[in-house]
């Protein structure tokens, strides 16, 4: 999975996001900033990162995702 191809659904669905990655091919970290993860705990946060690539973890383009999130 190319990082831009996740870069620009997170952007989507993110639009304020500091997005930040590490890692390639099909295992990345990812860190989102984001002032839509405001009053959110951080499972709630993580959550609505795995929710808007949940079509690529169950097309098997995208394996693995460490996450962090913290907001603006």
């Amino acid at each position: 999975m190319d990082k831009d191809v996740i870069n620009n659904i997170l952007i989507e669905n993110f639009p304020d996001a500091e997005i930040n990655f590490l890692g390639d091919s099909c295992n990345f970290s990812v860190e989102v900033v984001s002032s839509l993860f405001n009053g959110l705990s951080l499972v709630e946060q993580h959550k609505k990162v795995l929710n808007t690539l949940k079509d690529k973890f169950a097309s098997g383009e995208l394996h693995a995702l460490s996450i962090s999130t913290r907001t603006k």
